[in-house]
């Protein structure tokens, strides 16, 4: 996959700076995440973030006094995100690939964020990605691996465009295999990630959606009041882990932890 996609779109959108602020939809997938995050994170435990964009998660837990490295692909991003640092942040903005962490040693991490390279890398890629997360994650370290749902994004395209046959028919395959024509994105069945945690014998702790179906009923979650959208998080947090319920979220996430031996 050609990188300079990611750094075209992400440069020329500017869709990364606040994206999980939006709206109640968006804040779903922060929030779910956020939540899963600190059921293992303890005090002095060090976080690396992979592809940590403008730094959403890296600046809230730099903000509590965590140790954060927090690596970002596209020098845009990384360059917001250096400005929203603070002199009493222990935070290391580096601008570098998820596939290559040559400048870590072994079993640096506490936990390893991975929560967006999933979204952009191929198939060997997303192994090269989750090899070096592995390799500079202590063991009974946890890895966080986001990643976007082939499903959902076709049932998407179709709430979405009039015409979705035509708008997309070059990019849907066998099976309703989704490709992005801009090389940006690519998505992930749920099986798919398992048996990808598998080939690497990682333990399974968590497999679940961050936003179940907020994205298709959007227009009704913004408009929730304050109170309404915090049953409608309870709902999602107490339903996040069902097994029918990963078909129906446009972002999943999956936590493993590495093995001490």
């Amino acid at each position: 996959m050609g990188m300079d996609y990611i750094k075209n779109y992400y440069h020329d959108k500017s869709v990364e700076d606040g994206r999980l602020f939006l709206d109640n939809k968006h804040k779903t997938e922060f929030i779910l995440t956020i939540k899963y995050i600190d059921k293992y994170l303890k005090e002095g435990m060090k976080i690396l973030e992979l592809g940590a964009g403008t730094g959403a998660y890296s600046l809230y837990y730099a903000q509590q006094g965590y140790e954060v490295h927090a690596l970002e692909y596209v020098k845009e991003n990384l360059d917001i995100l250096k400005s929203k640092v603070k002199e009493d942040m222990n935070i290391t903005p580096i601008l570098g690939d998820a596939r290559d962490l040559s400048m870590y040693p072994d079993n640096t991490f506490d936990m390893t964020l991975c929560l967006g390279p999933m979204y952009h890398l191929d198939e060997k890629g997303r192994e090269k990605c989750l090899e070096e997360s592995i390799r500079v994650t202590k063991p009974n370290g946890l890895i966080y691996l986001a990643y976007i749902s082939n499903n959902f994004t076709f049932v998407k395209c179709v709430k979405k465009f009039d015409n979705y046959v035509e708008e997309y028919k070059e990019e849907i395959g066998e099976g309703f295999r989704l490709k992005d024509s801009q090389n940006v994105f690519t998505f992930m069945y749920p099986k798919e990630m398992e048996e990808l945690i598998e080939k690497y014998k990682l333990e399974k702790v968590h497999h679940l959606t961050t936003d179940g179906i907020s994205s298709l009923i959007a227009e009704r979650i913004n408009s929730l009041s304050q109170e309404e959208f915090e049953v409608w998080i309870e709902y999602l947090e107490t339903t996040a882990e069902r097994e029918d319920q990963l078909g129906y979220g446009e972002h999943l996430l999956y936590i493993a932890r590495k093995r001490s031996s």
